[in-house]
């Protein structure tokens, strides 16, 4: 085979290369959607801004909006709920935060009406509300959840997320293996949310957390 043969059949073997390879990078589902147990969580990217409260206090709000969909032919009961208080990540450096559900008839729209929000968080923090409802077949839920921390903190959820142990996301801090300790059966699947304080540094004791906040399970026909 002459010198211009050689040439040619590189190039088709290149091309080839690219194309094996390009197929395989198209057919990666979307992150931001994952679908296990008969459900499909989706996360929206976090949106956040600064917040004064009526004694004077500063802090950084964040929130993330979710939809759950039933994607199986049985109805599922879908509960969340966050406890009323702070969280710590780091127990040494004093940093704390709290997350929260947002009521439900919030929309896009509304979530960019400060006043709306400031007012919200001025009286609702305190009585945190909850979430307990029947999906039926392609019904979907959508919801929103509220992280707050001091002004001056360090910590900065990237992911925040709600997933469970089939919805695994990408996390720097949280290994596999945590999240595969978590309680889930064929009957009931244990919701998470995520927070990856990877931004903390290598230096930090804990730098996530991980709070079980529900459970979706299918409704006894």
């Amino acid at each position: 085979m002459n010198l211009q043969g050689l040439v040619m059949s590189f190039r088709n073997f290149a091309a080839l290369f690219l194309f094996f390879v390009c197929s395989c990078t198209n057919n990666e589902p979307n992150p931001k959607i994952e679908r296990f147990f008969g459900a499909n969580i989706s996360n929206s990217i976090r949106k956040g801004h600064s917040y004064t409260d009526k004694a004077g206090a500063e802090y950084f709000y964040a929130y993330i909006r979710v939809t759950i969909t039933n994607d199986s032919l049985i109805p599922m009961k879908l509960k969340i709920a966050f406890k009323n208080e702070y969280y710590q990540p780091t127990p040494t450096n004093g940093q704390k935060f709290k997350v929260f559900l947002i009521p439900e008839n919030r929309t896009n729209e509304k979530q960019t009406d400060f006043d709306f929000l400031n007012k919200f968080l001025d009286q609702g923090l305190e009585n945190p509300i909850s979430l307990n409802k029947v999906l039926f077949p392609k019904e979907e839920c959508v919801l929103n959840i509220g992280f707050l921390t001091g002004i001056g903190s360090t910590l900065n959820p990237s992911p925040f997320v709600l997933f469970s142990k089939g919805h695994k996301q990408n996390f720097q801090s949280i290994s596999d293996s945590l999240i595969n300790n978590t309680a889930s059966d064929n009957n009931q699947l244990t919701l998470l949310l995520g927070l990856d304080f990877y931004s903390l540094g290598l230096d930090s004791i804990k730098r996530y957390s991980i709070i079980p906040c529900g459970q979706i399970s299918y409704c006894k026909l």
